[in-house]
C-alpha cells in the first residue's frame, strides 16, 4: 500500500501550487468532495488546505452575522473524516503542504477549535488514516479515462 499522503516534499523550480479553502459559505460536504476532480485536473504539484475560519472585523463577519445558516464549522473529528474522504479522492502524485490552518484566538469570530495546533490535527489525520486503512488517491479516478 503507498503511503498514507503525501507530505512536504523538496519542491523544484517547475513547482506550482494551490490553495483551497474548505466550507465556503453554502458548501456542503458532498460539493466539497465532488470538487476534488477539477482540483485534480489542474496543473498543480502542490496543496495546502484550509478549513474556514471567520476572523472579526472582516466583510465575511458581517456576512455571518446577516446569516449564520449559511456557515459551517465542522467539529474536528468531522473535519478529519471529510478530509479523509478528499485525501481518498486527490491525485496520488499531489504533495499535500497543509490540511488545516491555525489563527489566534483573538482574532476568531464564531465557531472555532481554540488551541488545538497543526501538529495535533496532523497527528489525529494521520491516526484515522490508518484506523481506516485509507491513504492518498485512494479511489482518484482520472478525467481522461473516463
Amino acid at each position: 500500500m503507498p503511503p498514507p499522503m503525501r507530505w512536504k516534499e523538496p519542491l523544484h523550480a517547475e513547482s506550482s501550487g494551490g490553495h483551497v479553502i474548505l466550507g465556503l459559505p453554502g458548501e456542503t460536504d458532498a460539493m466539497l468532495l465532488e470538487q476534488v476532480a477539477a482540483i485534480n485536473s489542474l496543473p498543480l504539484t502542490t496543496l495546502k488546505f484550509h478549513q474556514l475560519q471567520v476572523f472579526r472585523g472582516t466583510a465575511m463577519a458581517a456576512e455571518y452575522d446577516a446569516d449564520p445558516g449559511r456557515f459551517r464549522f465542522w467539529e474536528i473529528g468531522e473535519y478529519i473524516d471529510l478530509f479523509v474522504e478528499v485525501l481518498r479522492r486527490l491525485r496520488p502524485d499531489l504533495v499535500v503542504e497543509r490540511f488545516a490552518s491555525e489563527a489566534p484566538p483573538r482574532y476568531h469570530y464564531g465557531r472555532n477549535w481554540g488551541l488545538v495546533r497543526n501538529e495535533q490535527l496532523l497527528a489525529m489525520l494521520e491516526k484515522r488514516l490508518e484506523e481506516r486503512n485509507a491513504y492518498q488517491g485512494e479511489i482518484f479516478v482520472s478525467l481522461q479515462s473516463l
